[in-house]
Order: C-alpha cells, then structure tokens, then sequence
C-alpha cells in the first residue's frame, strides 16, 4: 500500500509552461472574432449541445435501431418493460375506478337509508327529527359539493396592486 507522501507529484499545464518558458499568453494566438457572429464568440469556444425527447414507454424506432446495434436483445427488453408498466398502469385505473364506484354506490345507499329515516321519522309524527336528519343529509350534501370545488387562488400584482384570482 502507498502512503500518501509516495505519490508522484505531476506539475500542471500552467507550471510546466511557467518552468520551461516556452509558452507563455503573449505567444499564444488569440482567435479572431467573425463579424457576421451575432454573439461575439469564437468558434472554438462553441460547444452544441442537442437534446431529444419523445411521450410514451416506447422510444422512435431510430433509438430503438441504436439500442439495437450497442446491444441485441435491448429492443425486446425495452418491448417487455412497456407492456408490464402498461398492464401495471391498467391494473391500478381499475382499482381506483372498483373504489370510486363502490364509494358513490354507499354513499347512494346512505342518502337514501336517510331520506327513509326521515320519512318515517315525520310519518310518525316526529317533525323535529325528521328536520334534523334532513338538514344532516342536506348539510353532508353541500359538503361533498363544495370539496369537489377547484380552490381560487389570490395574490396581488407587484406592479399594479390589483388582486389577481386564479383558479
């Protein structure tokens, strides 16, 4: 094992330069600058970059052909990963929908087991609880509507102080 005074100290770019004397910034060529570059900015110092981007578990076929040629079988793995996150993503859009459906059917069943206790509650002559139990229902109906509602959002504008609603 070395320790760590063992190491070969390797000079840098600039002190080597700085040691031998040979290259220093007045040799060096500064590069001229175009007229017709809207920037300013040599060439050389223009790195492109590219970027691609695509929607859905697939990539294009061009992309899948590259997986292709680095290694054979990555279009298959790629094919196989996309059909289980597809029959995955099924799996829980359905569920979901069971429960919002099964939560709408109780919560029908309840309205109207309350609406029937209601009725029979002023049936037999009990107006004061037949009126409790309808505004109950009534209120849990307001409820539930008023939290399906999208929130509005408000803030002022800097510039003009006016309140700005969003929603």
């Amino acid at each position: 094992m070395n320790d760590p005074g063992d190491e070969d100290i390797i000079p840098r770019d600039d002190e080597e330069s700085e040691n031998k004397g040979a290259d220093t910034d007045q040799d060096r060529e500064v590069p001229q600058i175009p007229e017709d570059d809207p920037l300013g900015v040599p060439p050389e110092f223009v790195e492109r970059i590219g970027a691609a981007w695509f929607s859905g578990p697939l990539p294009p076929p061009e992309v899948l052909q590259g997986y292709k040629e680095a290694e054979p079988a990555a279009p298959q793995i790629i094919l196989t990963m996309a059909e289980k996150e597809q029959g995955q993503r099924h799996h829980t859009e359905r569920s979901f929908m069971r429960q919002v459906s099964s939560g709408i059917r109780y919560g029908a069943l309840l309205f109207l087991a309350l609406l029937a206790l209601a009725g029979y509650a002023l049936f037999n002559g009990e107006v004061t609880a037949a009126v409790v139990v309808a505004l109950v229902e009534f209120a849990g109906l307001l409820a539930i509507y008023f939290r399906r509602l999208p929130r509005r959002r408000s803030h002022s504008d800097p510039e003009s102080g006016q309140q700005i609603t969003a929603s």
